[in-house]
């Protein structure tokens, strides 16, 4: 959006295009100021402005690098009083707040612009919401310069344009756009809340379902066979076909000791007691040179019961692994590492959406015998058991979980009749179709409140959202009085 594009919107009477330069004084802390004078400190007196305490109309007191007091007097363009708006010029551009005023002392930092406007001629807060406007925001990103990161000039912030009323007209503007934001703000507290009760409700409803409480009435009017029969026949199953279960030792009485009860019938297990445990393939630089290519997933493929298949390589195999490390319907897919404890163990199903595909090794399949349920095993890992069963045996080096295919093998699993296990999946499976649903249209709501915010900004910086006043001053007088106020305030600083 260029100034003239701006400045062809009509504007109520009264009104006036203006620019920033003209009602404002901008300035920063020079790069070279900053190379040659400032000397972060873990604590001080004077707080330091970064672009991470710069939010989209918050100021976020916390996490400051600090300077002496000496250093901040020695660079009195850069200091800040209280009330100044904030800018973030590098970076995450776009962001603008206001500075609260407190007997605290802070000071420009990098990356940071200050915008002082006289208070008496013009008012902080209208400027600032009019930079979140989405007018404001486009005028930002559109005139933004980037090489390796997006940048703005203190000539171009100057240069911003914005629609100026009277100066009473912008008290009452602002009076009315907060009023109308606390309102949607309470909202979308309330929607947040919901939201959060909504995900404490899809773990309750796993952690009924895998104590048997979701299948009380079902057990009551059926007589499955009980889940020791049903390892039998996986163990028969595997000797018949000519492989063996891994010789794993059985769960202790103290590990059974420390476990949740489970219903009569049921027992706990190990997952390579139900399935095949399998990694996959090694990424190398001899790969590259293998003639036969197939599609693999990575973990970037892999999230929490959900795959994403936008973005899928290609890796050279050598035949003879194709049966080890090809995928299957139904394959239980498990995320072997993770930067973070909250991610690690990521799990979904395979349902051979892209077919011939096989898996790295940062992924370990677990394929159920037996017309075991991989989504059995599926919502158990998922819920808080089964999430505290993979966290307690991921191991951390250097800050990176991992878990390995003897971790995942010992893996301890509830298990009960092939057909209470349906059962099961359906009583799940009725009650998170309902959580789903409630939670796209508590997510629809809260985009709605987000896109009310820009409409209330839009209706405000075209002067509908209040009745006008004929007896304010026009902003045209407003503006002779703000150019004399700044040309006293250019006199005692000049601009950087």
């Amino acid at each position: 959006m260029t100034n003239t594009d701006t400045q062809t919107t009509d504007l109520p009477k009264g009104w006036v295009w203006t620019t920033i330069d003209n009602i404002a004084w901008v300035t920063k802390l020079a790069g070279f100021e900053f190379t040659k004078y400032i000397k972060y400190q873990e604590s001080g007196p004077v707080k330091v402005i970064r672009g991470l305490n710069v939010g989209y109309g918050e100021f976020r007191d916390e996490n400051f690098k600090y300077i002496d007091i000496e250093t901040s007097d020695g660079l009195p363009r850069s200091q800040l009083r209280g009330g100044e708006i904030l800018i973030a010029y590098v970076g995450t551009i776009g962001t603008v707040a206001i500075l609260p005023r407190s007997n605290q002392r802070y000071h420009l930092g990098p990356n940071v612009g200050k915008i002082v406007l006289d208070e008496l001629v013009s008012n902080p807060q209208f400027v600032m919401y009019y930079l979140l406007s989405s007018s404001g925001q486009k005028q930002i990103h559109s005139k933004s310069k980037a090489v390796t990161q997006s940048s703005l000039s203190m000539g171009t912030i100057r240069q911003f344009t914005l629609p100026l009323p009277p100066l009473a007209e912008q008290h009452r503007i602002v009076a009315k756009i907060e009023e109308l934001f606390s309102d949607l703000d309470h909202s979308i507290a309330a929607l947040e809340t919901a939201q959060a009760q909504l995900k404490i409700y899809r773990q309750a409803v796993l952690k009924y379902a895998f104590e048997g409480k979701l299948t009380e009435q079902w057990r009551q009017q059926h007589t499955p066979p009980p889940a020791a029969e049903l390892l039998a026949q996986i163990q028969a199953e595997r000797a018949q076909n000519g492989k063996p279960a891994k010789s794993l030792p059985p769960l202790t009485e103290s590990e059974l000791a420390e476990l949740p009860g489970l219903p009569e019938g049921w027992v706990w297990t190990k997952l390579s007691a139900i399935s095949d445990v399998l990694g996959g393939l090694t990424k190398n630089s001899k790969r590259e040179t293998l003639n036969l290519k197939v599609p693999y997933l990575r973990v970037a493929n892999v999230y929490a019961n959900k795959l994403d298949l936008k973005e899928v390589h290609e890796i050279g195999i050598n035949e003879s692994e194709l049966n080890r490390v090809s995928l299957c319907k139904n394959d239980l897919l498990i995320v072997e590492g993770n930067g973070s404890i909250d991610q690690i163990g990521r799990v979904a199903i395979w349902n051979d959406e892209i077919k011939g595909c096989a898996h790295q090794n940062h992924i370990i399949k677990a394929r159920p015998l037996l017309n075991f349920s991989s989504k059995f095993i599926l919502y158990f890992l998922l819920s808080w058991t089964g999430r505290n069963f993979i966290v307690s045996v991921a191991s951390s080096t250097s800050g990176l979980h991992t878990l390995s295919l003897s971790k995942v093998e010992n893996l301890k699993i509830p298990i009960c009749s092939l057909e209470e296990q349906q059962a099961i999946i359906a009583e799940i499976e009725a009650r998170l179709s309902v959580i789903d649903k409630l939670e796209e249209t508590i997510e629809t709501s809260l985009q709605q409140a987000e896109a009310l915010r820009q409409s209330i900004l839009k209706q405000a910086f075209a002067g509908k959202l209040l009745p006008q006043d004929a007896h304010d001053e026009p902003a045209t007088l407003l503006l002779e009085r703000i150019k004399n106020a700044k040309g006293a305030k250019d006199a005692r600083g000049a601009n950087v």
